[in-house]
């Protein structure tokens, strides 16, 4: 039910460290992580190897760089006298933090000395790696050897750990037990309410009904309990009642909060009744499903369901067109649709934005072309721009696929001329200018742009094809006309999208025939609404100055007890494991620093980003502003934060890579969450793909990599850092084509080489084709003068 994270729990030792594991060198900003600094406080100097390469190995854990430390700790045990018990505790916490598994029961399994070696935290370190290896009764004797040392009994975060001898207990098949592991965190209830879910969950899949009650009533916190809420009919299943199933779940459909929840209630109904062949019964839960919710992931399979039972009437087929088309399965989508027209007596007795939904699946059915353009001819005749402009453009679209050069050509006319405002006119005119632009034609380029700031000046393209037309003007030395274009945008959207843009372009423009006093003013303005924009920034060297960071430093602000209170749950949750829990712990603390204004957001803010929830931590800095927080520094480095500080610091000087480059790119890449992953498979702090850390671990190691070791933030930055500094060299130091090829692709920046554009970075930049490179150019220039002014003294 809740995905258990393999994350190092932090040690017995050192514990009232805790809550300021990251402040370091004097800095509220962050560094290591909470395990490695806590670990580091507590490392024994008594007696120990001699080889200095263990107090590099120290050094480096405590930097967070847990895989250099491993290696450098067996290379010592591999050419020297064996560890010391301390040295390999080291060894044991730095392989966990890599995620090497295998290695942390190969230095502590069957170790005399765990009991009397820091307060026994060699057995907390055996269990979490038994764990991991779902060796589930070794994992449980583990954590049941270090409850009974002294250190468990000083740890505060040892509920967490209960949560995981508990979930240990229950994969083993010894439920009673797990049940008494479980009441022994009944001083803190929110864990035991997270901490029972999993072993009920596993009772639901074996269908031990009695046991799931009997887990259930531990859980008290309320979102826990609606998290919990199909345990029970679940196991019902599993026990083969289903007729109580069947109750439970039309119990839940009918109050159970959240549409996803209710549609997946109704559609389990649905198949039980169907199963006994009550059809009317499931046609009326499936029917049910689909108005809780089309988009819920259950909807699919209750759309499909009514579509194979047939007889479906016209607001039932539309509802099973609608599910099926969110979930991309065109053809059964299609299908429905047709049902649906057929029920309404055609198509003339359809609403518009139906038959154009329809219409848009059509035109990809082969063999129902023909049809698909009656549909779409009939539907361009509409007077309504959202219906008729889009008819014409997928028409016009059908026509390209065909070949059929001319009636392209006659159906995007038509959709200019009948719809000039819509966006669709506005892509086939701006389309137009790009193709001549791409090939240099900046006279034809610039008449079809100007065309469209006068047809749809307030779409997107309609905007883009206004800076266009000021940089085409300043290609040929136009300076007023470019400022003219500019000023115009600014007095027709004087805080649009592009502001920022037309007030740097502008003053340029300016201040190239003189006008310094105006250019002033437009850098001016920059500089007191948007002090953090890229515009800014260059602005500053527009006007031969230094950007600067003018801000006060900001108070700390002390943390009410209420918050306290939380973090230690989270604290407590994350250390057993129970993601879900903490997410749900974060968001109610979060509801209530939004109550208590600013200073308690950053507050949270903070906490937060010391436990490298920095998604979160950032998201609170944007809350501060909109509740109108003055900028200062402190707000500015929780807006752009420094996770894992050291290990991009050390990782960057032994590249020979600037660190703050890779600082500046992980801000825009990650956020400095290790474990995102990106719609294009990317992973980590800096966004490798799997095959390309591979690629680099092969020449580097570690050894026997495995695209999960990218989440672990030492591995990540060791790996990114090389991989960019190889790139690095093809670009002779031209940042901006470096970072268009990173984004985009090499083979891309090629051909952009070509452009008008390419002799000056910054026309360059307003160059790049796609949105989405072209942004990202400028966020991380952003990024890096940012990183290098918040932490350039750190």
């Amino acid at each position: 039910m809740m995905r258990i994270k393999a994350l190092l729990l932090i040690p017995a030792a050192a514990v009232a460290a805790a809550l300021g594991w990251r402040t370091q060198q004097g800095s509220d900003t962050p560094g290591v992580t909470p395990e490695v600094a806590v670990a580091a406080a507590a490392e024994p100097r008594g007696a120990g190897s001699a080889d200095p390469r263990v107090d590099s190995a120290r050094i480096e854990a405590a930097a967070g760089r847990a895989w250099h430390a491993a290696t450098l700790l067996r290379a010592a045990a591999s050419g020297g006298p064996a560890l010391a018990p301390d040295d390999v505790l080291m060894l044991a916490r730095s392989d966990l933090a890599w995620r090497n598994w295998a290695g942390v029961v190969e230095q502590l399994a069957g170790k005399p000395w765990l009991d009397r070696t820091a307060d026994g935290e060699g057995w907390m370190l055996l269990g979490r790696a038994r764990e991991e290896r779902k060796e589930w009764v070794a994992a449980a004797e583990a954590y049941d050897r270090w409850f009974a040392t002294r250190g468990a009994s000083a740890e505060p975060l040892a509920q967490g750990i209960r949560a995981r001898q508990a979930l240990a207990l229950a994969q083993a098949g010894r439920p009673a037990e797990a049940l008494a592991a479980l009441d022994k965190t009944a001083d803190a209830p929110v864990v035991m309410s997270w901490a029972s879910l999993d072993p009920a969950s596993i009772a639901a899949d074996s269908g031990r009904v009695e046991q799931v009650r009997a887990l259930l009533a531990r859980v008290t916190d309320s979102i826990a309990r609606l998290q919990g809420w199909e345990l029970v009919p679940r196991a019902l299943l599993a026990a083969g009642d289903s007729a109580s199933a069947e109750a439970a779940y039309r119990e839940a459909a009918g109050s159970v909060v959240g549409d996803n929840r209710r549609t997946r209630a109704w559609s389990i109904v649905g198949d039980l009744s169907r199963g006994r062949r009550d059809d009317a019964g499931a046609r009326t839960a499936y029917v049910s499903a689909l108005k809780a919710s089309i988009a819920a992931p259950a909807a699919a399979r209750a759309a499909k369901a009514l579509l194979e039972m047939g007889s479906l009437d016209a607001d039932q087929a539309l509802l099973v067109a609608q599910a099926l088309g969110r979930a991309n399965d065109d053809p059964a989508a299609l299908q429905a649709y047709d049902v649906h027209v057929q029920a309404k007596g055609g198509a003339q007795g359809v609403d518009e934005t139906i038959r154009l939904d329809r219409a848009r699946i059509l035109v990809g059915v082969k063999g129902r072309e023909i049809e698909a353009v009656e549909e779409l001819r009939a539907l361009s005749a509409s007077t309504r721009e959202r219906v008729g402009a889009p008819a014409l453009d997928l028409w016009a679209d059908l026509r390209q696929k065909q070949g059929r050069a001319a009636d392209l050509a006659t159906l995007q006319q038509q959709l200019v001329d009948r719809f000039p405002t819509s966006p669709e006119a506005a892509d086939v005119v701006f389309f137009k200018g790009d193709v001549r632009h791409d090939k240099n034609d900046l006279e034809g380029a610039a008449a079809e742009y100007r065309k469209l700031v006068a047809m749809a000046p307030a779409t997107d393209r309609g905007g883009l094809a206004a800076m266009r037309t000021g940089q085409i003007h300043l290609l040929h030395n136009e300076a007023a006309r470019a400022a003219e274009v500019y000023e115009k945008y600014l007095g027709t959207y004087p805080t649009g999208r592009r502001w920022q843009e037309s007030s740097y372009w502008a003053a340029r423009a300016h201040l190239s025939h003189g006008d310094t006093a105006k250019a002033r003013s437009l850098i001016g303005r920059l500089q007191k609404d948007d002090p953090f924009s890229y515009y800014t920034m260059i602005g500053a060297d527009l006007l031969g100055e230094t950007y600067k960071l003018d801000l006060p430093a900001g108070d700390v602000i002390e943390t009410p007890a209420w918050l306290s209170e939380g973090i230690l749950r989270v604290d407590q949750l994350h250390a057993g494991g129970l993601d879900t829990g903490a997410a749900a712990e974060v968001d109610r603390l979060t509801a209530r620093a939004k109550a208590g204004g600013p200073g308690t957001l950053e507050a949270l803010g903070y906490e937060l980003l010391e436990r490298d929830r920095t998604i979160e931590a950032i998201n609170l800095a944007f809350e501060a502003r909109r509740q109108n927080a003055p900028w200062t520094l402190r707000l500015a480095r929780l807006v752009y934060p420094w996770g894992y500080r050291e290990v991009f610091q050390r990782e960057a000087r032994e590249d020979g890579v600037d660190p703050f480059l890779t600082a500046a790119l992980a801000r825009q890449e990650s956020a400095f969450d290790p474990d995102v992953h990106s719609a294009a498979r990317a992973v980590g702090l800096m966004q490798l793909l799997p095959e390309v850390g591979a690629e680099v671990a092969a020449k580097v190691g570690p050894a026997g990599f495995r695209p999960e070791l990218l989440e672990v933030p030492d591995v990540n930055v060791h790996l990114g850092t090389l991989h960019l500094r190889d790139l690095l060299k093809n670009y002779d130091g031209d940042m901006t084509r470096f970072l268009s090829a990173y984004n985009a692709g090499a083979h891309r920046v090629v051909r952009w080489v070509d452009f008008a554009e390419a002799k000056d970075p910054l026309t360059f930049t307003e160059r790049i084709p796609f949105a989405e490179t072209r942004d990202y150019v400028k966020q991380i220039h952003r990024n890096l003068v940012l990183y290098r002014l918040l932490y350039g003294n750190g």
